[in-house]
């Protein structure tokens, strides 16, 4: 039971993370952490502003 419990939680974290890096496809990068997320949200505000 444990087992099908997990295999359940990963396919529910594949299809996550197949969204995820079709998003990033460009970059070509997996995501680390919560750390690369605010990276990112700093590197999408910062180019928000320079080209706005």
């Amino acid at each position: 039971m444990c087992l099908y419990k997990k295999e359940g939680e990963a396919q529910l974290r594949g299809g996550s993370e197949e969204k995820k890096s079709q998003k990033g496809k460009g970059k070509g990068r997996k995501k680390k952490g919560p750390a690369e997320r605010k990276k990112r949200k700093s590197l999408r505000e910062s180019k928000g502003n320079e080209g706005g």
